[in-house]
């Protein structure tokens, strides 16, 4: 059932738009007495859409109640958290919160859109609660693979939420600090956490994550015998792999390549913030021309495929300025999100055509996760207590499992929940906490600076052009509908009719014979054409504009049979009439 606003204004709820049952699109909503706020506003990949390389959720909802919404507070910087603000604030237009390396890190992408003296951006001071009428939030320091991720401490007197963001218990992270802990435990000893809204990422993973710094001696000794290039591709914004892979070429004594924008504006965003403070050597691109190859790491974006990152122009052989050889080295320290699997194996597969060796975390210790497995989710609910787990972050393998697992733990209620629906919260009935309702979500594609319905007629067409091309016909006639000039026919990415004239010459005897019938049909001739028809039928108003497209119309249905007997499927097909007087 839709979700009654009316009859649960006072309610305390949450409403993930996304991130819920998938990986990315993080969107986060929190409502008590009429009142909104939203935890992250992130992007996630597309896939197999023409255009469109990022999603970001549907927002509709949230727009139609814009009024009574407080404000964004963003968790940390990973693109699935902080990537849509730039393309859906405008239709918000609310503050945003985030740490002062979060802020840094969101300025330079609302550059981009001119937003940067727009936005206002508040930086969270984690030292003391953030008010905001009816919510309360206090901010707890969590690690991961970026520095400065924090949960949210949501406190209403409805319930409080403990809502982590991203996260993992790593004693040793290399950049930022280790988890707040003893805060935590403090919160569940006080029995303060009802609910908690956690990480599902590695839920079905045994065992306990491994740590940042244990990956340096690792990733050290796979590249300190090699002779030629290395590349490390990774995540842009795993700032702490950043780090890890910059420190081991400074010991090896190879000079570091920052290849591809996102690394360069994430360093420059880390130094601002306080990181890199070690005195890394870094050239740029075109400098590595003047070292050999055993001088040189290269740090790379596009560890998921990404077709215009700097990883794929390498292994296709279009990067400007980089060019790897046999027997050079690209080490993928990064795991495959689900879904970027035919990417990444085509990129494997361009990769070893060049006989470049390549390293994965499939075969070597190259990569650890910053999300949280079992034995972590295990600690955390031992740490927080709370009467109700609502796992996000995941697709439905991982919040089934999570949910097993917290069930297991001694919470009271689990509830796997997908985007859109409403979940009710009242620590005084745990019983009435569940679901009461659903509102509309799906997502909106990222083209250019635009955003696109994926629902809507335009990807159908895009989808539709690009299984089966697109054929245009132009025809001039006069005012008797009597053909002036040879039609122009283009078939684009369809049936190539310069190889099959037979084809060609059917389908301009069929037009040929289409207008003589219409001419016929409407008694048109010389002196007595369209212009005529039009002046002696003035009374009854005679549309020239409908009539021409109502001819086209006929017209396009009638090649349309022509063209799917010859191809076997119907094209796109546009018939333009140019009517000269």
């Amino acid at each position: 059932m839709d979700l009654n606003l009316k009859k649960h204004r006072d309610d305390l709820i949450f409403l993930p738009l996304g991130g819920a049952n998938e990986i990315g699109m993080n969107l986060n909503l929190y409502h008590l007495n009429g009142k909104w706020i939203m935890v992250d506003c992130g992007v996630g990949f597309a896939y197999d859409i023409p255009g469109v390389d990022m999603m970001t959720p549907d927002i509709s909802f949230i727009k139609q109640h814009r009024e009574n919404l407080l404000c964004i507070i963003l968790t940390h910087i990973h693109e699935d958290h902080l990537g849509a603000v730039q393309y859906l604030w405008r239709e918000l237009e609310v503050p945003v919160y985030a740490t002062r390396f979060g802020a840094n890190f969101l300025k330079t992408k609302l550059e981009e859109f001119k937003l940067d003296k727009t936005v206002p951006i508040h930086i969270i001071d984690d030292s003391k609660p953030l008010n905001l009428n009816p919510f309360q939030i206090e901010f707890i320091g969590l690690t991961h693979s970026v520095p400065e991720m924090k949960a949210l401490m949501i406190k209403t007197p409805k319930g409080n939420i403990l809502h982590t963001g991203d996260w993992k218990f790593d004693p040793n992270p290399v950049v930022g600090d280790i988890s707040e802990i003893e805060k935590i435990k403090t919160l569940g000893d006080n029995g303060e956490i009802f609910a908690m809204i956690c990480d599902s990422t590695n839920a079905i993973n045994e065992g306990h994550s491994r740590s940042e710094g244990e990956l340096h001696e690792s990733l050290k000794s796979l590249i300190a015998g090699r002779h030629g290039y290395v590349g490390v591709t990774t995540f842009a914004s795993n700032i702490a792999r950043v780090h890890t892979i910059a420190k081991i070429a400074n010991e090896l004594g190879r000079k570091i390549v920052l290849s591809g924008f996102s690394l360069h504006r994430l360093f420059e965003v880390g130094k601002k913030s306080g990181y890199f403070f070690e005195n890394f050597e870094f050239i740029s691109d075109r400098e590595i021309k003047f070292y050999d190859k055993k001088e040189i790491l290269i740090i790379c974006t596009g560890c998921q495929g990404e077709p215009m990152a700097s990883t794929r122009k390498i292994a296709s052989n279009s990067h400007p300025t980089i060019h790897f050889t046999k027997g050079d080295l690209m080490i993928f320290s990064s795991k495959i999100i689900p879904g970027n699997e035919k990417k990444i194996f085509e990129l494997f597969d361009l990769l070893a055509k060049k006989q470049i060796d390549v390293m994965t975390e499939k075969d070597h210790f190259v990569h650890v996760s910053g999300h949280p497995s079992k034995n972590e989710l295990r600690e955390m609910y031992a740490l927080a207590r709370p009467k109700i787990a609502i796992p996000v972050h995941g697709e439905f393998i991982h919040t089934k499992t999570h949910c097993e697992l917290a069930r297991e733990c001694g919470v009271a209620k689990a509830i796997q929940i997908e985007n859109g629906f409403a979940i009710k919260l009242d620590k005084d009935n745990i019983i009435s906490s569940d679901k009461i309702g659903f509102v509309k979500t799906g997502y909106l594609g990222v083209d250019g600076k635009q955003l696109i319905d994926l629902k809507s007629d335009i990807i159908r067409e895009r989808k539709k052009l690009q299984e089966s091309g697109v054929i245009n016909v132009s025809i001039a006639t006069n005012d008797n509908l009597k053909i002036l000039s040879k039609p122009k026919i283009m078939a684009i990415g369809s049936y190539d009719l310069r190889n099959d004239p037979d084809a060609e010459s059917l389908i301009r005897k069929e037009i040929e014979i289409f207008f003589k019938s219409k001419a016929k049909e409407l008694n048109l001739q010389d002196g007595f054409g369209l212009n005529f028809l039009r002046k002696k039928k003035k009374k009854s108003k005679l549309n020239e504009s409908k009539l021409i497209n109502e001819i086209e119309k006929s017209l396009r249905s009638k090649l349309l049979k022509i063209f799917e007997d010859l191809m076997g499927k119907r094209p796109a097909l546009e018939v333009t009439i140019i009517l000269i007087q």
